[in-house]
Parts: structure tokens; C-alpha cells; sequence
């Protein structure tokens, strides 16, 4: 039964936990609860599936209980259930997942969803229908293919078509939840061709393009990283003001923000790598050390005198993790780094919040400020739950750039 319950009303034990929690509690203690819990606020009842027997079987979308939740090499029988706000996404979501577990072995059974005006029989698996135009299929791809030709490569690609003149209506599985769009089936015929068999033409335009000096700039950085043992990692450019200041131990200052953001968890454009890789860090405690991580990425900051009153920075920030790194670690990466590179810089001690007391220092490189430098501060490493010493610098590649 799908019912719903006020934050007090009701307690379980979740998955991984030993004790009984309010639903309140779950939201404010387990993990997931802090993760997702922004997807139930301001409700008032919390949704709750419950079982014959009277037991909780989960609190979507947030977590299982302990009681039900546990999916182990013995389990047999699985109830998948999607929970969400719309069901033009859960449907889709619905079909790809069972059918995976299909191709795995699995026998589907469906579900009765009944409503106070309707009832729904899922999963919804009879296949979906769509048309393409073999004229549009020939312009967009380049080629010059028959509709005889056109549906051979895509029965090649599991449809089933049939033709009227240049029309070609297609029959494609209910779990290809991709297919939007005319361009998503042309997009299989140009798959189904081949890629590689496609002749290449130059475009008919006045200039030739290229790449941006800074572009190949960060390529260069990113190989001397890379042969100085780092692995590279790439993350989104919007985040949160929790993860930029309050994580940072920062005051808020002002920063680019979205103005309709779809999730209070990407609201905000960064305005340093830092956060992002002690995020990466922080999702990566179970993995083995030392872990040594770099990324490349833009950070974007407020410029009253752009167009947009915004400028994207390219920044390089890196740190090291591990029970015994220290500053005189992360140190000797700096050194390796711009010796690599043919340049000097100089270090001057500074007092910076995200970093120990008298264990930071600004990176000065031509007698201008390019980044900074230091072992993070414990208050830091507690509000990302990390368990080891972290040794980071983050640097301004463009201002470097200038001075090549």
C-alpha cells in the first residue's frame, strides 16, 4: 500500500542502520536523508510504501528500510517501484530498468496502480511508433541512401519499419526512452552506416578554425599532472553556496547564480576548483590510498565591465590525500609543476580559512598573486566528512598564460 505519514507519525529502521528512526529523524541522520531530503520539503506527509504484513518497505524517493531493503546474490524477487513528480520521466525509467534486469535472466511481472479516477498497469511495454522523412534522413546525415536502404540499417539497429514512398514508419522497443525526436532515429541510421565510412568534406567557409591558446595551455598542464602521478577528474561547473562557502569555511560573497535553478544542489556557478575536488574526495573514501587528483575546469566570477557581467576563469587545482601528506607533499608537486612548465614563483605566507593557520601560502609568480597553497583545515575536512589530511594548490592558468 502507498500511504503517507506526518514527519512524527511513524518510525522505521532504514537500510544500513541498527535503529528505529522518525521519518523526521531519517531526513535529518541518514545519509541519503541529507542527500534528498530537499525533494520532500515543505510537505507536510511524507510518502511511505507499506506491505501486508504492515511493514515498511521504503520511504521514496529517499531510502528502503532495513527490513526489506537489503538487495544481496540470494535475492530472487525484486520490487522495483519509481517515485516522482511526473510520470512522462517514472514511466520510461520504469521500462529501462526492468528490461536490463531482463536481459539478465529475469521474468517481468506487472503492477496495478490504482488511483482515486484511474487505474495504470505497469510496466507499460508495447512498442512505441514513430515516422522519419527519408529527404530530412538524407540532408541532415550527408548521405544519399534509398528508403529501402534507410530501413535495412535500421532493422540492423532492432527496429521494424515499413515504407510509404519517402515515409518510413518505425516500431522501436518501449525501454528506448532516448527517442524524441526525428533526429534520434536518423541518428541510428548514421550509427548503423558507420561512422568511419562517412567521406569527410571540408567546409566552404572564409577562415579556418583552431584551437584558443588557453586550450592548449591547459592541455600541456593537464599532461605534466598526469606524468606526475595525478588522475585526472572532471565535475560540473554549477554547484551550491553550502558546498562553496559554508563546507569552505568561507563567509558568502557575491557569486554568479541561477536565477529558476531546477535543484537548490546546482544553483550557483563555482567560483574555485577547490570544493569540487574535495567533493570528489569526499564521495571516494572507500577507494584505496594515497589518492592524488587534479582537475582542469573553468570557474566563472561576477565582471561588471563583460557583456554578461560574468568571466569564465581557467583554474588548475590539485590535492593529495593520504594519513601522512602534509604541506611539504603538496609543496614538492608546485615545484615539479613550474619546473616542468620553464618558470619561477614565489610563496608568501598568508591566513586563509579553507587552510591551517600558518601552513598556507599565496603563490606568486612576476610579483602577482596566481593561487594559493596549504594543508586544508580540519573544521573543512569534518563538513566533508573526510577521515584523512588533505594537502591542495589552485592556480590561475591564464594569468600563467600571459606570461608566455
Amino acid at each position: 500500500k502507498f500511504t503517507a505519514f506526518k514527519p512524527d507519525q511513524l518510525k522505521f529502521t532504514p537500510l544500513d542502520f541498527k535503529e528505529e528512526l522518525t521519518l523526521k529523524e531519517i531526513l535529518e541522520k541518514h545519509p541519503k536523508g541529507k542527500e534528498y531530503g530537499f525533494l520532500l520539503s515543505g510537505l507536510s506527509e511524507y510518502p511511505i510504501f507499506i506491505d501486508s504484513a504492515n511493514e515498511v518497505l521504503s520511504m521514496p524517493p529517499i531510502i528502503n528500510s532495513e527490513y526489506t531493503g537489503k538487495v544481496t546474490k540470494e535475492t530472487r524477487n525484486v520490487f522495483i517501484e519509481c517515485s516522482g513528480f511526473n510520470l512522462k520521466f517514472l514511466l520510461p525509467a520504469l521500462n529501462t530498468i526492468v528490461c536490463a534486469l531482463a536481459d539478465r535472466g529475469g521474468e517481468i511481472f506487472s503492477a496495478d496502480i490504482i488511483y482515486p479516477d484511474k487505474k495504470l498497469t505497469t510496466p507499460d511495454l508495447k512498442p512505441k511508433t514513430f515516422s522519419v522523412n527519408a529527404n530530412t534522413t538524407n540532408k541532415l546525415s550527408g548521405l544519399n541512401l534509398q528508403p529501402e536502404q534507410i530501413c535495412t540499417l535500421l532493422e540492423q539497429a532492432r527496429y521494424k519499419t515499413k515504407t510509404k514512398g519517402n515515409k518510413i514508419d518505425v516500431i522501436y522497443p518501449a525501454y528506448r526512452q532516448d527517442i524524441m525526436h526525428e533526429r534520434d532515429v536518423i541518428e541510428d541510421v548514421i550509427i548503423s552506416y558507420g561512422f568511419n565510412n562517412i567521406e569527410p568534406v571540408v567546409p566552404r567557409l572564409p577562415t579556418t578554425g583552431g584551437q584558443e591558446k588557453i586550450e592548449e595551455f591547459s592541455y600541456l598542464t593537464e599532461e605534466i599532472m598526469t606524468g606526475l602521478g595525478f588522475q585526472q577528474t572532471m565535475s560540473y561547473t554549477l554547484t551550491n553556496k553550502e558546498s562553496l562557502f559554508k563546507k569552505m569555511n568561507l563567509p558568502e560573497k557575491s557569486i554568479v547564480e541561477i536565477e529558476n535553478p531546477i535543484s537548490s544542489n546546482w544553483s550557483v556557478f563555482r567560483n574555485s576548483l577547490l570544493p569540487s575536488i574535495l567533493e570528489f574526495l569526499s564521495k571516494n573514501k572507500h577507494r584505496e590510498y594515497p589518492q592524488r587528483i587534479f582537475e582542469t575546469g573553468d570557474i566563472v566570477i561576477t565582471d561588471e565591465t563583460k557583456e554578461t557581467k560574468t568571466k569564465n576563469i581557467r583554474n588548475l587545482a590539485c590535492a593529495v590525500t593520504h594519513p601522512a601528506t602534509g604541506y611539504e607533499e603538496i609543496s614538492s608537486c608546485l615545484d615539479a609543476f613550474f619546473l616542468a612548465l620553464g618558470k619561477t614563483y614565489e610563496l608568501k605566507e598568508t591566513a586563509h580559512p579553507s587552510f591551517i593557520q600558518g601552513r598556507a601560502a599565496e603563490i606568486i609568480v612576476n610579483r602577482k598573486s596566481v593561487g594559493i597553497i596549504g594543508e586544508i583545515h580540519p573544521k573543512v575536512l569534518n563538513n566533508w566528512e573526510l577521515e584523512n589530511p588533505v594537502a591542495a594548490w589552485e592556480i590561475n592558468l591564464e594569468s600563467i598564460l600571459s606570461l608566455f
